[in-house]
């Protein structure tokens, strides 16, 4: 497997020239949201590679976000589970979730930034709409 930049496509791809992937980002992605009185609850995984999970955060919003739960012990290539329950008024969302990692490295906020036309590595937030209902 090997990483390319944005400008790269598969027309134009020359495979000597990528980067060989190795060790993996810090991603957190939102695996389940289920509604409850005066809001949602967010469950999702962790994982960072050779280092551990160290925090997860959700929001609704992109500015304030809420700590997650982390429910399994920290371990170095290992999954650890989330959950998070964020109060939220009727309406329509994007929940967003973002994770560190025990040497402080955090997801960046958009795809842009680390697309490229495999999508090896993607570890931007990730974003689920969701509509609240009353």
């Amino acid at each position: 497997y090997k990483l390319f930049t944005a400008d790269v496509t598969p027309e134009t791809v020359d495979w000597a020239a990528g980067m060989m992937l190795g060790e993996l980002n810090v991603n957190a992605i939102i695996a389940q949201i289920v509604p409850g009185a005066g809001g949602i609850i967010v469950r999702g995984i962790a994982v960072a590679g050779e280092r551990q999970v160290e925090r997860v955060e959700v929001s609704a919003d992109g500015t304030h976000w809420l700590q997650a739960e982390l429910l399994d012990p920290p371990s170095r290539y290992g999954w650890r589970r989330w959950q998070a329950r964020i109060a939220l008024e009727p309406g329509e969302y994007e929940i967003m979730a973002r994770a560190w990692d025990s040497a402080a490295a955090t997801q960046p906020e958009r795809l842009e930034s680390v697309w490229n036309f495999k999508g090896y590595m993607n570890n931007a937030w990730h974003r689920v709409k969701v509509a609240v209902t009353g």
